[in-house]
């Protein structure tokens, strides 16, 4: 299982569609028999911060999932939402000796949009 964190810093005028977006990707991810858990909060204290808990049965299972249309449409509509980096992190219950160690970044797609990387 891997389980992957990440947080996006929203536009505040943005905010209504970044959560249309993700009520989108919620659904999609959803429909596949490898999602465990995909769930997305707004913060409290930082209500311009979407955080997004996705759990998979494996990583070859979240990599797929990336390449479906629905993140594709993430990968156009997203940069015109952020008003920051997102930040991303990946854990796995396998120990780190048998996967070599985890890494988001060999998970995720990346952009690169005006100097910003985009996982």
């Amino acid at each position: 299982m891997i389980i992957i964190h990440s947080t996006y810093p929203i536009q505040a005028n943005k905010k209504q569609y970044a959560q249309e977006i993700m009520v989108h990707m919620t659904n999609a991810a959803l429909r596949s028999e490898e999602c465990i858990s995909y769930e997305f909060f707004f913060s409290l204290d930082q209500t311009e911060k979407i955080l997004l808990i996705q759990e998979w049965r494996s990583i070859e299972a979240a990599k797929k999932y990336y390449d479906t249309p629905t993140m594709q449409l993430l990968a156009n509509e997203l940069p015109e939402l952020l008003a920051g980096k997102i930040q991303t992190k990946a854990y796995t219950n396998t120990p780190q000796s048998e996967t070599g160690g985890i890494n988001a970044n060999n998970i995720l797609p990346e952009l690169n949009i005006e100097n910003r990387t985009i996982h």
